[in-house]
């Protein structure tokens, strides 16, 4: 993007008649960049002479040039072809594809064997002398990946959302791979008999999470009140020393005593849909219909929920610290990655524009906001929302998911 905008596009006498074409590894990228950066006078070719390093010692027959007029008019057409058919009269395969069909074939060739050859190489393999014909490719394949620059490999990944995919499927079937290793098979006793592993697998990004500090705190404080000793618990969020208000147990137990025990809306009884309705009318000013609301049974599960729909494998949410425990394992249980951003007492703990804006990138899907705050109990003023908004609006792929669990615990007056 500098370069494009640092060069003298003014001094073209005739830009309408000019073709800017582009030879770079990964084609969403630049074709983005290009079509924000150039004038619309301008036309756009994307190309990919895909031909590696020996090809100056062999030339390019049969080597694979893939191309996307992604901008041509009509009068630049011949000049087009002109340029095209240079590669083609070298004996190049000539393949026209868009670009996102580009970096999707080059995800899962392309990176693949850069990050391959780089893994190998991290082992230090040396040749040896029973080598396989597979273990001289393998050394060959070292050879070649590395002889490329990181750049050019850390572009292949920074600039293609498919090869942030391959990364976390290699990931996986390292895993699983390991997981047949360890469990798969007969085990020979040492008398004799057999048995086959027990052991149970479970969804990775299930051992992607972690124990519940919440529930730890919670089950130790409990073992202490059991000994007797006077403990005051701030770990899970439920008041010591209230009861359930009487109101709601009438209300309990009269639908118990009218037989309503059986299986409600998926979403929850329409009559209690249309009271949320009415209370986010009365407290909030938001018009809502029964259609738009979700019962559910607590705030675990419509976050977990709301965050499954939303989120894919490589979607990152922000979340400001310090947060409820339970937010980064339900990002990693629906299998995409928490993003932490550190948040300052000086400053409220409130998360800023500024924070907000650095924080974002391509994958950016959720950003989670608890107010009042669990823990801190802070509360974001209208205007600290309305400057979060403001960041917000320039990204429309990005959803809030807004946790008003302690609305009315306020204890400040504040709104």
């Amino acid at each position: 993007e500098k370069v494009l905008k640092a060069l003298p596009w003014g001094a073209l006498k005739n830009p309408e008649k000019v073709i800017v074409a582009e030879v770079l590894s990964v084609k969403i990228h630049p074709r983005t960049v290009m079509l924000e950066t150039l004038s619309g006078q301008l036309d756009i070719l994307c190309t990919h002479p895909m031909f590696g390093p020996e090809s100056g010692k062999h030339g390019w027959r049969n080597l694979p040039f893939m191309f996307e007029r992604v901008r041509v008019k009509e009068a630049n057409r011949a000049l087009c072809d002109r340029l095209i058919g240079i590669f083609a009269s070298e004996g190049c395969l000539m393949y026209e594809m868009s670009c996102t069909t580009h970096d999707s074939y080059a995800a899962s060739s392309q990176f693949v064997t850069h990050t391959t050859g780089r893994i190998l190489s991290k082992l230090g393999l040396k040749s040896t002398p029973i080598n396989t014909k597979g273990f001289e490719s393998l050394l060959k394949l070292v050879e070649t990946t590395c002889k490329d620059s990181f750049d050019l490999y850390q572009g292949l990944y920074k600039h293609n959302l498919h090869s942030k995919q391959q990364l976390k499927l290699l990931r996986t079937a390292f895993d699983e791979i390991e997981r047949d290793l360890t469990t798969k098979g007969i085990e020979v006793r040492g008398n004799g008999e057999f048995k086959v592993p027990s052991q149970t697998d479970v969804n990775p990004n299930v051992m992607r999470m972690k124990p519940s500090a919440t529930i730890q705190i919670h089950a130790l404080a409990t073992a202490l009140k059991e000994k007797g000793e006077e403990v005051i618990s701030l770990a899970v969020g439920e008041p010591n020393d209230t009861k359930c208000p009487a109101p709601i147990l009438a209300a309990a137990q009269k639908a118990l005593s009218e037989g309503r025990t059986y299986y409600t809306s998926s979403s929850g009884m329409l009559e209690l849909r249309r009271e949320i309705c009415l209370k986010l009318k009365r407290d909030n000013g938001l018009e809502y219909t029964p259609a738009q609301v979700v019962v559910s049974n607590g705030a675990k599960q419509s976050i977990m929920q709301l965050v499954t729909a939303l989120v894919a494998p490589d979607d990152e949410v922000i979340i400001p610290a310090p947060y409820w425990t339970s937010y980064p394992d339900i990002c990693r249980l629906a299998g995409c990655s928490p993003k932490i951003i550190r948040t300052e007492a000086k400053d409220g703990y409130l998360l800023s524009p500024s924070q907000l804006e650095a924080a974002i990138t391509p994958n950016t899907r959720l950003l989670i906001l608890c107010t009042p705050s669990n823990p801190t109990g802070s509360m974001y003023p209208k205007a600290a929302l309305e400057a979060l908004a403001a960041v917000l609006r320039k990204h429309p792929r990005i959803f809030v998911v807004s946790d008003e669990i302690y609305e009315y615990i306020t204890y400040m007056g504040e709104e």
